[in-house]
């Protein structure tokens, strides 16, 4: 229970006190009594309320704070994936070339040999 909620029931027993006292007192200081009573316990109503809406403040701050820190770490995530995708690309795309060159260097071989052997078979006898 919140320290104002304490106090306002302090108050509303103040007032419960006062509304049964004994009829042989003062009307006048009585009533006196009892409005301030009540100021006493609209203070304290308007004391935890805005207690209450600091608080309320203070949540949707922190609220706020951690979506933006949690957008944040979301955004790196990202980042992290979006080069982790790219060097796999590179990756790939590095290993298609050394394939296709290595298959380049081999017809060359093998035109070179069909050369070669082309050439044994001529009339003159001459190899390239």
């Amino acid at each position: 229970m919140s320290t104002a909620a304490k106090r306002r029931m302090t108050a509303d027993d103040a007032i419960e006190k006062l509304a049964t006292a004994s009829s042989g007192q003062n009307d006048n200081a009585l009533v006196i009594m009892f409005m301030k009573g009540e100021e006493r316990r609209e203070s304290l109503i308007r004391e935890e309320m805005e207690a209450r809406q600091l608080e309320r403040h203070k949540l949707a701050q922190e609220r706020l704070r951690r979506e933006k820190r949690e957008d944040e770490e979301r955004e790196e995530q990202r980042r992290e994936r979006e080069v982790e995708r790219k060097e796999r690309q590179a990756a790939i795309e590095r290993e298609r070339e050394e394939r296709e060159e290595a298959q380049k260097l081999r017809l060359l071989e093998l035109e070179l040999t069909m050369k070669r052997l082309s050439g044994y078979g001529s009339s003159n006898g001459n190899a390239i």
